[in-house]
This record gives structure tokens, C-alpha cells and sequence, in this order.
């Protein structure tokens, strides 16, 4: 006994106001924390949403199988498809519509279509006699007088707004497939053309047309 109350200054009995030590042999559990099961949770969740979603998909007949028959553009059909190639089947425009700036002129089957200066390739796959096959077609610039476009790839893109960024198309020079008839001035046209709306003349050499444009403004 010591003069601490009958205890030894480096013992303290349980239950007075001190806690009572750890239980030999017992391991604490890590909780796992809110940011990892909230993670594992979305994880799951996209996961199943994905295979649901493939399985709709498939059930409605979103996903075109591959052994779709071939279906070829036609000619003198239009589309508002932009790119440096299209795909098809093409999803058909009405010509006389502004956005319908692109007319098929050439469709076959053999493996190369000769596509003229200007005009852009068109690439349809699927099934015909049995075989896969890819067919090559081609597609003309389907443009107005007067209206803006923009170029995407080897299409022009209709402007309904005709804003700075776009060309107009000032004119068609028939008889030729000289860009360079473009240089001269209409009547209607300032006397120097700016430079870089011309980098968007082309010759439509299918109907022996040049065309002309002009930058908006």
C-alpha cells in the first residue's frame, strides 16, 4: 500500500474514470470507406445498365446484322450526309432541300468507282448474290445559287444563317471546267475577289460547270 489511495502510482483499477485496455487477441474490422462503396455501386450499376441496353438494342433491331442485304444508293438520289467518305445506306433528302447538298451521279458494285475531282466516294456494304461485297459509289455537290455553306470534309454543309465563317455561291460559269473563269468579276461582284473564298471554286466536270464562291459579307 502506498500513499495513493492503496495503490501504486503506476497502477489504475478499472472503473475509476480510466478505460479498460484492449482485449488481447481481438482485431479491429476496417470499415470500407463511403467513396469505395459508392464507386463499386455506380460500377455495378453501368455495368448491368450496358448488357440491359445491348439486350434492347437486339430486341428492336437497332444493331443491323451483317448479312443485310446491300442496298446501293440510287442515282439522282440526295442526302445531308457530311464526311470525307459516306457510308451508306444513305439516308435520303429531298433534292430540292437546302441541306440535300450532295447527289449520287455513280452507282455500282465493281471495286473502284471513278470518282471525279470534287466529288466524294460513297462506301455501301452487305450481302448480294450470296457474297459480302462493298460498293463504291459517288456523290456531286447538289448546291444553289445564293445560298451559304460551310465545307465538312468533301461536302459542303448548308449555312441557313450565312454567317462569317461560310462562303456564298456567287455564281456557275457553264462550258468550262476552269476554275480560273472564277478569277474575273461578275457585275454584280466586288472588282477584287478575296483570296480565300476562292480556295472553294470547283469545276463540276459531270455537267461542265465551274463554281464560284464568294466569302459571306
Amino acid at each position: 500500500m502506498s500513499d495513493h489511495g492503496g495503490y501504486s502510482p503506476n497502477h489504475h483499477p478499472h472503473g475509476a474514470g480510466y478505460p479498460a485496455p484492449p482485449q488481447p487477441g481481438r482485431r479491429q474490422r476496417k470499415r470500407k470507406s463511403p467513396a469505395f462503396v459508392a464507386l463499386a455501386t455506380v460500377g455495378i450499376t453501368v455495368f448491368l445498365g450496358g448488357i440491359a441496353g445491348t439486350l434492347l438494342l437486339f430486341s428492336h433491331g437497332w444493331i443491323k446484322s451483317v448479312t443485310d442485304p446491300l442496298v446501293l444508293p440510287a442515282v439522282g438520289q440526295c442526302t445531308d450526309a457530311s464526311g470525307l467518305v459516306l457510308q451508306g445506306p444513305l439516308e435520303v433528302v429531298d433534292c430540292g432541300e437546302p441541306t440535300a447538298t450532295t447527289k449520287v451521279v455513280i452507282s455500282e458494285t465493281s471495286d473502284e468507282a471513278d470518282c471525279a475531282a470534287g466529288q466524294i466516294r460513297i462506301l455501301t456494304f452487305g450481302y448480294r448474290d450470296g457474297d459480302h461485297v462493298t460498293a463504291h459509289s459517288c456523290g456531286a455537290p447538289n448546291l444553289t445559287i445564293g445560298n451559304c455553306y460551310t465545307k465538312t470534309g468533301m461536302t459542303f454543309v448548308y449555312d441557313p444563317y450565312c454567317l462569317s465563317s461560310s462562303v456564298r455561291l456567287a455564281r456557275q460559269v457553264p462550258g468550262t471546267v476552269d476554275v480560273e473563269k472564277c478569277k474575273s468579276a461578275a457585275p454584280d461582284e466586288p472588282a477584287s475577289r478575296p483570296r480565300w473564298g476562292s480556295s472553294y471554286d470547283y469545276a463540276d466536270a459531270a455537267n461542265g460547270v465551274v463554281n464560284c464562291f464568294l466569302p459571306v459579307g
